[in-house]
């Protein structure tokens, strides 16, 4: 099984640059309330007018993935994320994962959005289904329909 850091590198790397020369796909961004709790995602870019949260997922965690998604909602300070509001952020999961199935992780998002009433929107794939950037962001057009 491959480091969780390799797939996230693995996957920034396929996301390539744009025509400036810097990543599609940002570096961690942390979130925090001073010393109470603190979250980071993997990566993160803006697209369309949205944040994307972007979390590589190495391991068939989703019950970490819940709590990060929880964690992310609680802990988001928009002058940290670009200026961005909640309802314009959207969490993306991006399963490294043999054969995962990214709509389990959808289905188990959707409920604690409306068991919670949070507000960060998801989304989430398997790399495989991904070979560069323009692909994702057709990905996430589609899903955003």
């Amino acid at each position: 099984m491959t480091k969780a850091g390799d797939n996230e590198k693995e996957f920034r790397d396929r996301m390539g640059k744009n025509q400036n020369d810097i990543d599609n796909l940002l570096g961690k961004l942390r979130l925090c309330d001073t010393d109470k709790a603190n979250i980071s995602v993997d990566g993160h870019f803006a697209y369309n007018g949205k944040l994307y949260l972007v979390e590589i997922d190495s391991a068939n965690e989703a019950k970490l993935l819940a709590g990060q998604y929880i964690l992310l909602d609680v802990l988001f300070n928009t002058a940290k994320l670009m200026n961005y509001s909640k309802a314009n952020c959207v969490f993306l999961v991006i399963h490294y994962f043999n054969d995962y199935n990214p709509e389990r992780t959808e289905k188990v998002l959707k409920t604690l959005k409306n068991k919670l009433k949070t507000t960060i929107n998801f989304m989430a794939f398997h790399q495989k289904d991904i070979s560069d950037w323009s692909e994702l962001l057709s990905k996430i057009d589609s899903k955003s329909k």
